[in-house]
């Protein structure tokens, strides 16, 4: 367990040196390029990340649920990938000029071209990845998160610097993901050859199809915004809302890579060990909610000054839409493990259940309730992601015996952290300091003041984090004492 702790405080340092080297990166791009700009990359980027399901086939996640893997699966499983990744990227190729045709913005065909262009090198690094996540093997992905987040944000930079405009973002991702799959095929696995075979597709596809299906809802709930949006709106609301929701979730994307990375192969052991997935699962959603519940609450309270500190005073508008975002991702982060436990069970295809109520109620709520700003669009998806706890309570209780009360349980301590955590920084930011105080100072001193109110919250309720900020503490004070 020490050894799992270790490699997931490893991951987390990796995975959050490469968000906040990202997350810099959009701050930079954010003052180079226009709300419009970004709009248009971002209208591409949605249909791309939607193929991207279909590209992989479910093939990663099957890789990383197996009990057992040899060379003969794997070689298979690159068949497939291979096949799948090609396919979409002509098909991208040539779809492009009707994606861009249907908002209306000819760069879209542009950006599109470059994108497709990446699906024929990924599968070659995709299968390595895979198979080092399943064995945990942080090292040798740090080594490869450092060398493509470094090219990426590189290669964005000096093309934006040199004029090219929204395909700044387009030419750097290709850049990235060629150098990411020579790390990759470098570093991959002694069972990882370079052998392709089709041998036992039928294994895989039959898999993968399950996967395949939650995770394209998934990659359609997440588009649907800039959708509807560019659809309904144009190019500088998409920008505008990319932003909301981008700062919004600027906590999963830090904590949310080492998420991603352990949950589905954890909780696969788990289950394949026997050992009983409902308690697991009601300790982890504590630990997620406590952490996220609370930040979510201090960036909702905090919306317009963290806006105008990151990006600028051009992109103010984008904080009428944050405090429903935050409600929005407070729903969706109790229930993010919902997915990968259901995956390790070996019923991939059962949160599809769930992410057809929120796509569904996403484009009824969103055409019903926008005005034409952004606060009721986020309102929409707030009500959306709220109404969908309903399917996910009937999943968790049904196949992993989690009951409401369970989770009301788990919830519990972390509402009324997050409750004192709301209550401390709304205190700051409207009595204790002036209204006219500039952006920079607001936020420090509201977040450098709510910051020991949560530990203090947390120690106090008996919040399950105690436990981990107990070790933490216990390590911190070995390692002060050796030196």
């Amino acid at each position: 367990m020490n050894s799992l702790r270790q490699k997931i405080v490893l991951q987390f340092l990796v995975s959050n040196g490469a968000t906040a080297a990202n997350f810099a990166l959009s701050i930079v791009l954010a003052r180079l390029l226009s709300p419009s700009e970004i709009g248009i990359f971002s209208m591409t980027a949605i249909a791309v990340s939607f193929a991207h399901v279909f590209r992989d086939f479910g093939v990663v996640t099957f890789i990383k649920q197996q009990k057992t893997l040899d060379s003969e699966t794997i070689a298979s499983a690159t068949g497939v990938l291979i096949t799948a990744s090609w396919t979409i990227a002509t098909a991208l190729y040539l779809l492009s000029g009707y994606w861009a045709d249907f908002f209306n913005e000819p760069g879209i065909r542009d950006v599109m071209h470059v994108l497709a262009l990446g699906f024929v090198f990924i599968p070659f690094g995709a299968i390595p990845q895979a198979v080092l996540t399943r064995n945990f093997d942080v090292e040798k992905q740090a080594v490869v998160t450092l060398a493509s987040t470094t090219t990426y944000i590189g290669a964005a930079i000096l093309f934006a610097l040199n004029g090219f405009s929204y395909m700044s973002m387009a030419w750097a991702n290709l850049v990235n993901i060629i150098v990411s799959g020579a790390c990759y095929i470098a570093l991959r696995p002694p069972e990882v050859g370079m052998r392709v075979s089709l041998r036992h597709w039928r294994h895989v596809v039959n898999f993968g199809t399950g996967a395949m299906l939650t995770s394209s809802l998934k990659a359609i709930d997440l588009a649907l915004p800039d959708i509807l949006l560019g659809r309904m709106s144009g190019p500088r609301q998409v920008g505008l809302f990319s932003r909301a929701n981008s700062t919004v979730n600027i906590l999963n994307h830090v904590a949310g890579p080492t998420i991603s990375y352990i949950a589905l192969p954890y909780l696969a052991r788990v289950h394949h060990a026997g050992h009983d997935m409902a308690a697991e699962m009601k300790r982890v959603i504590a630990y997620i909610t406590g952490i996220f519940w609370p930040a979510l609450a201090a960036i909702a309270m905090l919306a317009e000054p963290i806006v105008v500190l990151l990006y600028g005073e051009a992109w103010r508008e984008s904080a009428s839409a944050m405090v429903w975002l935050c409600v929005s991702s407070a729903a969706q982060c109790t229930f993010s493990l919902a997915q990968p436990a259901l995956t390790g069970i070996g019923r991939p295809y059962l949160s599809a259940i769930a992410l057809v109520c929120a796509v569904a109620l996403k484009i009824v709520l969103g055409i019903a309730l926008y005005d034409g700003s952004l606060a009721s669009f986020g309102m929409a998806v707030a009500f959306a992601d709220l109404l969908t706890i309903i399917p996910y309570v009937y999943l968790l209780r049904t196949y992993l015996g989690l009951s409401l009360a369970d989770i009301a349980q788990s919830l519990t301590r972390t509402a009324v952290v997050a409750a004192a955590v709301l209550g401390v920084t709304f205190v700051c930011r409207d009595f204790l300091l002036p209204a006219d105080w500039p952006a920079a100072p607001t936020v420090i001193v509201c977040v450098t003041i709510a910051a020991p109110i949560w530990y203090l919250a947390v120690r106090l309720t008996q919040h399950p984090l105690t436990k981990e900020l107990t070790l933490l503490q216990g390590e911190l004070r070995k390692r002060l004492v050796r030196t």
